[in-house]
């Protein structure tokens, strides 16, 4: 079986555990299979690869959306997204990366920025409790779900906030792996998978 490879964006003021839940989800996958089965990078929205995260924590991404590379799986995490909503750049790179087949998916708030994108349409979704009102407001067509930790819809992934990340990431390691290792993965993690 072919190595996945899973880019997860990052961008100033993201939330911390959307972006390293999701990383650490997929980097023990990886560890726990053999062969391994994940390769899992940072991605920038920037050219800079300096990204200063919620609560000034500062990470040096592994690229940035500049530097075009294909993807099995492109997670976009949550936070405060003002800036990143508003990146025609980063914009575009999800929409090429969904056009070439790429599964796309968001953790938290990260929903506004797909959906700045184009890429929800009239999907059904979710997202941080706190935001469900917003992203329903000013996303009418879309279909906002209460009290979920994550929602399928037409082939893209949404999560609520925060924690809800590692549940909607270890269901992505069973949808692009199997379920025994999405399973030992959160075993590992000594985590209690809402599945």
């Amino acid at each position: 079986m072919a190595q996945k490879k899973v880019g997860i964006i990052v961008f100033d003021n993201a939330e911390v555990l959307d972006v390293m839940g999701p990383y650490e989800v997929f980097s023990v996958a990886g560890r726990l299979s053999e062969p391994c089965e994940f390769q899992v990078v940072l991605i920038s929205d920037t050219e800079d690869k300096n990204v200063t995260l919620r609560h000034g924590l500062r990470i040096h991404t592994d690229m940035s959306i500049y530097q075009m590379q294909e993807f099995d799986l492109i997670i976009v995490s949550g936070g405060i997204t003002t800036s990143a909503e508003r990146n025609k750049n980063l914009l575009e790179f999800l929409v090429k990366s969904k056009a070439r087949g790429t599964t796309i998916a968001s953790i938290c708030t990260g929903a506004f920025i797909l959906a700045e994108a184009g890429l929800l349409g009239k999907n059904r979704v979710t997202t941080h409790w706190e935001d469900q009102e917003e992203l329903q407001n000013r996303f009418p067509d879309l279909t906002v779900i209460p009290n979920q930790r994550w929602v399928e819809s037409e082939g893209i992934f949404t999560s609520g906030g925060i924690s809800a990340g590692i549940d909607l990431s270890l269901h992505l390691v069973q949808v692009l792996a199997d379920l025994d290792l999405a399973l030992r993965v959160a075993k590992q993690m000594e985590y209690n998978w809402n599945q």
